[in-house]
């Protein structure tokens, strides 16, 4: 069963001290709830494109479910997408 992590509205730098902190102590797959997210600053995507070859190399998945239109807009904004953070095999 995969860990759910909901992110905060604001994903800053201080948000994504404790996302890193949860998605380096967990040993299951991670789902990713996007949903709420207004606001994804630079220390956040870093986390989360850090995130990516760190789980896989562990065989572990990492999803983004229910992506905000504000976390895609932020995405964009710094000219990547999904694909960037999910492990192959996640769902888009």
């Amino acid at each position: 069963m995969a860990t759910v992590i909901a992110l905060p509205a604001r994903v800053d730098l201080s948000a994504s001290i404790d996302l890193r902190d949860r998605l380096l102590s967990g040993s299951s797959d991670v789902t990713i709830d996007a949903s709420s997210v207004n606001i994804l600053t630079t220390p956040g995507l870093q986390v989360l494109l850090s995130a990516k070859p760190h789980l896989a190399a562990d065989s572990r998945a990492l999803t983004i479910d229910a992506p905000s239109a504000e976390f895609l807009s932020c995405l964009t904004s710094f000219g990547t997408d999904l694909s960037a953070i999910q492990t192959e095999g996640a769902a888009p």
